[in-house]
């Protein structure tokens, strides 16, 4: 079923310019690789299945706190870039959609892009960020139009594939998971007022995704957004330039011997950056708590004289870091996430 009203196509020239934010639609896989590709990985063997005009290169600021990086599009890549006072930005490609975003979306898709590549960590844990939007907001949502985006990684100590742009608790990312009464704290509202620079009526906060990995093994990706029930009504994602990165491996400490302590726990995981550690059977006495950030600064270090101390990073950036108890008898180890 297709809705029926006036879709209005917008034609560029291949480098639009509007206000902050310019997008450029003409690269070369060379150039996509250099703008995926960020501290710790090696990414190779890159392919592009998308739709002339749906995948460019974006720069400057705007509604969204992502200011550089590549966007995909299930319409012109170009139209991203407008003031939102149109309210149906929207380009048919009569391209075919994917069997891995129908199964997410729950409906068919059409005008897929997809980008597909390997990737090699150096360390433990990838991870990288990206904001989702659409035209479908606010009208579409819960309507059979349920916009999916997703990156499905498979590869060494992973059982078929994972979704790693899942919500916590394992939602996808998709209009009708993410919207303003859905997951509200992830969603934008940029039709009211309306948005100068970003022509969706709608967008993800700033989100940072993660996997599990085995350094130094390759791992294969396949990043994904689609039209979900028709091919009109725009969707896009936006990437963040060089953060398809690893985290460094934890630190370590001098003259201590590593123990980890199952009677200590860090919580909330993931959290807003109010953390606790509970040390539920006195074993840490005067031990030392101490964070740091994936490029291995300390921001929090603090003597641990209680059962339950409060670890504050809320003025931190939403990203990983590396919790590490120490005491005489060992120290114990934890990685946090702060949405």
């Amino acid at each position: 079923m297709r809705k029926y009203l006036l879709v209005l196509t917008l034609v560029f020239s291949v480098l639009f310019s509007k206000a902050q934010l310019t997008i450029n639609d003409s690269l070369s896989t060379s150039d996509i690789t250099t703008l995926l590709q960020g501290l710790g990985v090696t990414i190779s063997s890159l392919t592009v299945n998308c739709p002339s005009g749906a995948i460019g290169k974006f720069n400057g600021t705007s509604e969204m706190s992502i200011t550089q990086g590549l966007a995909l599009s299930t319409g012109l890549v170009l139209s991203i870039a407008d003031s939102n006072n149109i309210g149906s930005t929207s380009a048919s490609f009569f391209f075919p959609g994917d069997s891995d975003l129908d199964s997410l979306s729950g409906i068919t898709t059409y005008d897929g892009c997809i980008l597909e590549f390997n990737a090699v960590p150096s360390a433990d844990t990838l991870y990288f960020n990206y904001c989702f939007g659409s035209e479908e907001y606010p009208e579409f949502v819960f309507a059979g139009f349920n916009d999916p985006f997703a990156v499905l990684i498979s590869g060494p100590g992973i059982t078929g594939r994972i979704n790693a742009t899942t919500l916590p608790g394992g939602t996808a990312v998709t209009i009708d998971n993410v919207n303003d009464s859905v997951n509200s704290s992830y969603y934008y509202n940029n039709e009211t007022p309306p948005g100068h620079y970003i022509t969706y009526d709608g967008f993800t906060t700033n989100m940072m995704a993660f996997a599990q990995v085995i350094p130094d093994s390759t791992y294969h990706f396949k990043v994904a957004i689609a039209d979900a029930g028709d091919d009109i009504f725009d969707s896009g994602v936006m990437l963040e330039a060089f953060s398809f990165r690893c985290v460094a491996a934890e630190p370590t400490f001098a003259g201590i011997h590593e123990n980890r302590l199952s009677s200590l726990s860090v919580y909330p995981n993931p959290g807003n950056g109010n953390f606790y550690v509970n040390d539920k059977e006195h074993v840490l006495l005067d031990g030392m708590v101490r964070i740091v950030n994936v490029f291995g600064q300390d921001i929090f270090s603090e003597k641990i004289t209680s059962e339950l101390t409060e670890i504050n990073i809320s003025n931190q950036a939403a990203g990983i870091y590396f919790v590490s108890v120490i005491t005489d008898n060992g120290i114990y180890k934890a990685k946090i996430l702060k949405k």
